[in-house]
């Protein structure tokens, strides 16, 4: 249980210093799941079960060593009982997102601030030439967000 322990422990910090990284380094949004539209939400279930699990077993895990490591066996078998098997199902379910959001079903990265604000200085600028009520009513609901 130690080892596994030191090796969540590690790739939990690998990954947010990744997501991090993206988020405050790259100006990258989230990767958002979009294709195929009829796998999303099977993938939006697991995702979700996976992120709720996921905050729920670290204060189990937590518990459950230090019952282990205090010699108090019966404690730590009844709450062992519960942590291994979600413990086991977000890890599990962790790979399968990778695999589902990267390798099986690739999606686009999100986009930039820059991208972000260069797409809102072209909405802007159409604005401008055009007028609102064109802008408005003809570009698609998904092409224009945060106007």
């Amino acid at each position: 249980m130690l080892a596994a322990f030191v090796t969540s422990t590690l790739f939990l910090l690998c990954y947010l210093t990744y997501h991090g990284y993206l988020a405050y380094v790259l100006h990258r949004g989230p990767t958002r799941f979009l294709e195929p539209a009829w796998f999303r939400p099977i993938y939006l279930f697991v995702l979700l079960t996976h992120t709720l699990l996921a905050i729920v077993i670290v204060p189990m895990i937590v518990v459950t060593l230090v019952r282990g490591l205090r010699e108090r066996f019966d404690k730590h078998r009844r709450i062992a009982r519960w942590t291994w098997p979600l413990w086991m199902y977000v890890s599990v379910t962790g790979v399968l997102i990778y695999f589902l959001l990267y390798q099986i079903f690739p999606q686009r990265p999100g986009p930039t601030d820059s991208e972000k604000s260069s797409f809102q200085d072209q909405i802007q600028g159409l604005r401008q030439r055009v007028g609102w009520s064109w802008a408005a009513c003809c570009l698609p609901g998904r092409l224009v967000y945060r106007l």
